[in-house]
């Protein structure tokens, strides 16, 4: 039986726990079943975004394996996620599995809790041979790998393309049709383009997209002259650029009133609703989009970011990893290898890829875009793409920076260079 807690919804119980507020749903499924002695019940700790994803794949694992249930505790924010995990590895009572960033970008990226001791590796992983090196790199620690990578993603714009054909608008292709298009969708009497902003990492992201664009493709060492001490934030025109873009959209009234104060999965459930023409966000929350059964059709399509459209680079986001806690017992841990074993597998990577909205390993290596994602596989073939910048910082209090000065961009208590003054002063704190 899955058990599935999350915030919010129908027949919900809350309490508070630790530092973070999470709500805790009643059984998914009612039918109750024989528990041997040797039965096993993994508790895992994820975003709500990902629950039909990992609703689906946990079904068909428990069928596979009669002997262990997968307990879930879905939470309704990144932030809330970051608070709770990193609450519960300090107190000693963290889930089995837990959810991980790559890199050391977050509160929660492999590098900081590997290098702490709050993972196992992942020994002997056959499936770790088929791995996209380009996903293996950010998996690893050292020579150990730390986590498996379910699905990649992409961040730009999701689109209504049911409302776009009633009210004759072309999809922007620069940075300058984009203001013009909010313009015409505001006279239109609707929402140009959905921000959630509130304990959210779509603002950071967008931000980073828009800087593979104005940064990195124009100086592709700039990530190394930042790691040697030859480049800062501030420094750069082009991080100067990116925040700009976004504070240009607020003025030109392309975002919906008070976006800091909107959360990701209020921002899944006015999309599917139809209350605006576009929605700032990953492609992974296509699975949370979905199940609110939208009335129309919707596309993703890449941020215009750039003076004109060859020059746009879109933003690849390796999604929330699979960590097993180094602090579970033995016979948690065998269980939650079995668990990330088993999702490893191609078949299931590819169901939790459809469901989530992003591309599997396998996927990913033969440039098998679904339908959706079409308009971004011409430029994944050029090779005009970049791994999340976020992704690739050496410390969790960058991106932070981003997220907390950059939220003050929005509601004007902050300015462009307060941003990235904040940025330099992270990034001077050194590894984690």
């Amino acid at each position: 039986m899955t058990r599935s807690r999350m915030g919010g919804g129908h027949g919900a119980r809350c309490a508070l726990a630790a530092v973070a507020f999470v709500c805790v749903l009643a059984p998914i499924s009612a039918t109750a079943r024989a528990v041997s002695k040797e039965s096993v019940s993994l508790t895992f700790l994820a975003y709500v975004t990902y629950q039909p994803a990992y609703a689906a794949v946990i079904a068909s694992f428990e069928r596979a394996h009669p002997d262990i249930t997968v307990d879930v505790t879905y939470t309704p924010t990144i932030q809330s996620l970051y608070q709770l995990e990193t609450t519960q590895l300090a107190a000693g009572n963290a889930t089995d599995l837990l959810t991980t960033y790559p890199g050391c970008g977050t509160p929660i990226s492999i590098c900081r809790l590997a290098r702490s001791g709050q993972l196992a590796p992942m020994l002997r992983k056959a499936w770790a041979r088929r791995l996209d090196p380009r996903v293996l790199e950010y998996s690893k620690v050292g020579p150990s790998l730390f986590a498996f990578e379910p699905a990649v993603v992409f961040d730009g714009l999701l689109t209504n393309d049911t409302m776009f054909k009633k009210l004759g608008l072309r999809f922007p292709q620069t940075f300058a049709q984009l203001l013009a298009f909010c313009a015409k969708a505001r006279a239109a009497g609707t929402i140009p383009v959905l921000m959630p902003a509130q304990g959210s990492n779509t603002l950071q992201q967008l931000v980073a997209d828009i800087a593979l664009t104005t940064v990195y493709a124009k100086d592709k060492t700039w990530g190394r002259k930042l790691r040697e001490g030859k480049a800062t934030f501030e420094g750069a025109p082009g991080w100067h650029q990116a925040l700009a873009e976004i504070v240009r959209m607020n003025q030109a009234g392309c975002f919906q009133p008070g976006p800091a104060a909107t959360t990701g999965p209020a921002g899944d459930s006015m999309f599917a609703q139809g209350q605006t023409l576009a929605y700032s966000m990953t492609t992974a929350h296509k699975g949370a989009i979905d199940a609110a059964k939208p009335a129309f059709t919707y596309t993703q399509r890449p941020f215009p970011a750039a003076e004109r459209s060859a020059q746009n680079v879109v933003l690849l986001q390796l999604a929330p990893a699979l960590s097993v806690n180094a602090h579970a017992s033995k016979q948690s841990q065998a269980a939650a290898q079995q668990f990330v074993d088993f999702l490893a597998r191609p078949a299931e990577g590819a169901v939790f890829a459809r469901i989530s909205g992003g591309l599997s390993e396998a996927q990913l290596r033969a440039a098998k875009f679904p339908g959706y994602l079409s308009s971004f596989l011409p430029l994944y073939t050029q090779g005009r793409y970049g791994i999340n910048p976020i992704e690739t910082w050496w410390n969790a209090a960058v991106g932070n920076a981003l997220t907390t000065y950059g939220t003050g961009l929005l509601t004007g208590q902050e300015s462009i260079d307060d941003v990235l003054e904040a940025m330099d002063a992270a990034w001077k704190l050194g590894p984690d």
